[in-house]
């Protein structure tokens, strides 16, 4: 009875739309939320245990988000609540009418991609994390685009060795790494200004008196962003 209740509350925020019209959808049916199929997916028992343990393997600090979630079909579903979970690389949103204790974890093979917080998630295969990895997209171009890929940590406070007593408190330590895509083959970018120029040969000029005039820094993702978007615009 609790599930249902749950959906039958967030049916009433839920929406599916496509690029003609947009249409409230309403379903009694538990097993779809607003014409997503939730057997898509998994459902967890979110326990809040009080931990020593500081930060979260969370993107965002609490659940209050917005998203909308595409289905291959490129259906999109708009739901609140939503939160990416980095440390398994997944799409999740709190169910839970009262409490953090009901969460849907999204079948990562049945999305396509998802915006959250104006970040744009897309599928990509990774080597040696599969087909089903999500990135998110910080600029597309014609030539390769350019992704962030988040991964989290527990980093183990250190420890007094005459008393065995911990200096501090285990933190989990959420890092971010940058990718270029060309021709659907991910590579590493280094963050640096040789990188990127050497990356863009072909402008390089351009690129670099563009860097200069803007007093832009690789080293910010914001400026980042407008480097790529140059370039592109060339």
């Amino acid at each position: 009875m609790k599930k249902l209740l749950l959906i039958t509350l967030l049916l009433s925020a839920n929406f599916i739309f496509s690029q003609q019209s947009a249409s409230l959808i309403l379903n009694n049916d538990s097993d779809n939320y607003g014409g997503f199929n939730m057997k898509n997916g998994v459902w967890i028992k979110n326990k809040a245990v009080e931990t020593d343990i500081v930060g979260t393997n969370y993107l965002f600090k609490n659940w209050l988000n917005k998203a909308v979630v595409y289905d291959n079909e490129d259906k999109g579903y708009k739901l609140p609540n939503c939160n990416f979970n980095i440390q398994y690389n997944r799409f999740e949103s709190n169910l839970s009418d009262v409490s953090v204790d009901s969460i849907f974890s999204f079948d990562s093979r049945t999305i396509k991609k998802f915006v959250i917080a104006n970040k744009t998630f897309l599928k990509k295969k990774v080597d040696g994390k599969g087909s089903n990895y999500f990135m998110e997209l910080i600029a597309l171009g014609t030539e390769f685009s350019l992704y962030k890929e988040y991964s989290s940590k527990l980093v183990y406070a250190q420890v007094n060795p005459m008393t065995s007593q911990k200096l501090g408190n285990d933190m989990i330590k959420i890092s971010e790494e940058y990718y270029t895509e060309k021709d659907g083959v991910l590579t590493p970018l280094k963050q640096k200004k040789s990188a990127i120029l050497s990356l863009m040969s072909s402008k390089k000029k351009e690129v670099k008196s563009f860097i200069k005039e803007n007093k832009l820094s690789v080293s910010n993702e914001a400026d980042l962003y407008k480097i790529f978007n140059y370039y592109n615009s060339l």
